[in-house]
């Protein structure tokens, strides 16, 4: 078992139990469902079980990844396709296992300061900061890029939840310029 395998499996797995706690026990308990809900979709629980939902399957892509590894290990000598000064499709940067997981650590924490400061700062300009955030701890270091989804995003789906599913938003201090 390489090690770099081994380091992929266990970080999947564990993105899997938490997004399994998540789904089964924090949800449950931090969401008020009302008795009748004519639409699934808007259910209060909807969303945050999607993202939970997408956070396992991640968890699990990875750990298939790291399987696919111990039965076909990449080789260092292969010739990588070039695109741009980094080879298309893997990772320009190896990174040990703890920062990685610290990585993760940081997006958890990150969330939950969010939800937290929503009811404060109102769900768009959270999602602002916390899009600003992900976007430059993903590597992306180009502001005119992180600006652009940190602002159209949000607000796209204030507009959308809002005007159209007609579900309201917590604005926070911006209250007053609906």
């Amino acid at each position: 078992m390489t090690q770099k395998a081994n380091h992929e499996i266990i970080l999947g797995v564990t993105i899997i139990v938490l997004a399994a706690v998540t789904a089964f026990v924090v949800v449950p308990a931090g969401v008020v469902m009302p008795d009748n809900i004519g639409v699934l979709a808007l259910a209060p629980n909807f969303w945050p079980l999607v993202v939970v939902a997408m956070a396992g399957l991640s968890g699990a892509l990875i750990v298939a990844h790291g399987l696919a590894d111990l039965r076909q290990p990449r080789h260092a000598e292969a010739a990588p396709i070039l695109s741009g000064d980094h080879p298309v499709g893997s990772d320009t940067v190896d990174r040990p296992f703890f920062v990685a997981l610290a990585r993760v650590v940081a997006v958890l924490v990150a969330l939950f300061a969010l939800h937290f400061a929503i009811p404060s700062i109102g769900i768009v300009f959270g999602a602002f900061i916390i899009l600003v955030f992900l976007t430059y701890l993903a590597g992306e270091r180009r502001w005119r890029v992180i600006l652009p989804i940190a602002v159209v995003l949000p607000l796209t789906l204030y507009v959308f939840f809002v005007y159209i599913a007609n579900v309201p938003m917590p604005l926070g201090v911006f209250e007053s310029i609906r």
